[in-house]
């Protein structure tokens, strides 16, 4: 039997973590919220809340950022940052999904899950181009790497998943009688774009 080499997959970063629920409730509960237009979940009115509400999770967002893309992805530490763009909370109460959304304007986007059980819905990522540009459908045996279209996750509190930014992905209804609360954000690289090679001279400072 031969070996398949899987290349070009798209990594998903996935870190169970400890929470300081005792410093987490009482922030969560005073979030300032709204209902989404499409009636599927409440978000918070700022966008920054790592900077504001959420401040003591920012060093963790941090340190799983750096980890992912220094020991995973092996940037080079001296040339590149990731940065932290935007964040928010999402609350999702019985019957609340998520439609399936990609992020724009960033490299990698994350979630990290402050409150969930294992009824809150599961996370999916949804693979829009395969290895047949999913013009054609088969039927398999089993569902593996190569084949599926679809992973889905069900996150535990504490959680973090980080991707790029362009990975499709969607939430299924809570069935939960608890408030799921999950913080999103999106980040930037800053750093040198270009390896200025002879045949690739031209370089840009993100």
């Amino acid at each position: 039997m031969g070996d398949v080499y899987r290349a070009f997959s798209t990594p998903l970063y996935r870190r169970k973590n400890q929470l300081n629920k005792a410093e987490l409730n009482p922030a969560l509960g005073s979030l300032d919220m709204y209902r989404l237009k499409t009636d599927d979940g409440y978000t918070t009115k700022s966008p920054w809340v790592l900077e504001n509400e959420l401040k003591f999770l920012k060093p963790l967002v941090q340190e799983c950022l750096d980890d992912m893309i220094y020991n995973d992805w092996k940037f080079k530490k001296d040339l590149y940052k990731i940065e932290i763009q935007n964040s928010w909370v999402m609350k999702h109460t019985k019957g609340d999904q998520s439609g399936m959304h990609w992020h724009s304007n960033s490299l990698f986007s994350g979630i990290l899950y402050l409150q969930c059980d294992e009824k809150s819905g599961t996370l999916m990522f949804v693979n829009q181009d395969n290895w047949c540009g999913n013009v054609l459908d088969f039927e398999f045996e089993e569902d593996n790497p190569l084949n599926q279209d679809t992973v889905g996750l069900i996150p535990g509190e504490g959680e973090i998943l980080i991707f790029p930014s362009r990975t499709p992905h969607m939430v299924s209804p809570s069935m939960s009688e608890h408030s799921r609360y999950c913080l999103a954000f999106n980040t930037w690289i800053r750093g040198p774009l270009g390896k200025g090679h002879e045949h690739n001279n031209s370089q840009l400072d993100l």
